[in-house]
């Protein structure tokens, strides 16, 4: 599953790089990436336009368009928050009920926030 904005511009190659982890991997459940930010971004110390924000799967470092999940695994969790860091609860909520989620994170900034 992967949640995204009118405001995100996502890399040309952005769904051949996930097929491939998608194809390769053992079961990936969740997969992100980094991203370029046109807001602040909290884990970075450059204050300006287009930071690049390097993704955790954590509260405030993680954008929702940062990764997808299997759909089933969000589904269980389900996504009620409305608060400007949803995005980052979500993420945590998936990792409290799923302890054993396969992560895998590819160094890669694959879309523009503006």
């Amino acid at each position: 599953m992967l949640f995204t904005y009118v405001d995100i511009y996502y890399v040309p190659t952005f769904l051949n790089v996930c097929h491939l982890v998608i194809e390769n991997e053992t079961h990936p459940d969740f997969i992100f990436y980094d991203c370029l930010m046109n807001i602040p971004v909290k884990n970075t110390v450059i204050l300006n336009h287009y930071q690049q924000q390097v993704s955790l799967p954590k509260l405030n470092q993680i954008d929702i368009g940062s990764f997808i999940a299997r759909s089933q695994l969000i589904k269980d969790v389900g996504f009620s928050s409305k608060a400007f860091n949803a995005d980052g609860i979500l993420v945590e909520d998936l990792l409290k009920q799923f302890s054993d989620l396969n992560l895998f994170k590819i160094n890669q900034a694959l879309f523009v926030h503006n």
